[in-house]
């Protein structure tokens, strides 16, 4: 993945479904917004692409489709959410948060058998966050925190997709750079605190 050089941060927060990202990236905002730093968040999948649309059906469970087809679609996403939101707010100085991105694709491809180092190579050209926090949580907790949510569960978030997925982003977190792994089942102003004192660290805020 190519190395940042533009004058605004980029932050992507992944891990399992209800691991905490969308909650965590809202309290990063507010305290980046709260320091006078302009910031934007963001997600992935997008729901705008030219492919979000059969995402969103293959992740409902409405069209079945092979597993490396569907991490192809991520990549197509992933280029297109680079292109018409990311970059043109880094190249203004403004920060992006982001709720989920590539090292997603990477831990899911490996959970999912699929040949990891084809699915990096598609992301030659793309864009490498700043940092990555890795919000980690067991399978238990997530299921159990998506169950009190009361939503239909989408394709990744079945119990035992869930153990592999966990499984794959255990692996993967450790073989790329400027990933920080926080313990998501503290509690929630423990993770955002975490997360606040690694972000001050690393950007000297």
């Amino acid at each position: 993945m190519k190395t940042s050089s533009y004058p605004g941060r980029f932050i992507a927060f992944d891990g399992l479904d209800g691991s905490g990202q969308s909650t965590q990236v809202a309290l990063l905002r507010d305290f980046l917004s709260g320091k006078g730093i302009e910031v934007i968040t963001t997600k992935e999948p997008t729901s705008d692409s030219s492919v979000a649309g059969r995402i969103r059906i293959v992740l409902d469970g409405e069209e079945a489709l092979d597993s490396l087809e569907l991490q192809r679609l991520f990549a197509k996403d992933r280029e297109e959410h680079l292109i018409s939101i990311v970059i043109p707010a880094l190249e203004k100085g403004i920060w992006v948060i982001t709720d989920r991105y590539a090292l997603t694709s990477f831990a899911f491809s490996e959970a999912g058998g699929l040949n990891l180092k084809e699915v990096v190579g598609w992301h030659e050209d793309v864009l490498s966050p700043d940092i990555t926090f890795f919000l980690r949580v067991s399978p238990v907790v997530a299921v159990r925190r998506l169950e009190a949510r009361g939503r239909k569960r989408t394709l990744f978030e079945v119990q035992g997709r869930m153990e592999k997925n966990a499984e794959g982003f255990l692996r993967v977190a450790e073989e790329f750079a400027n990933i920080v792994a926080i313990d998501g089942e503290q509690s929630i102003e423990k993770v955002a605190e975490d997360i606040r004192v690694s972000v001050a660290e690393r950007f000297s805020i």
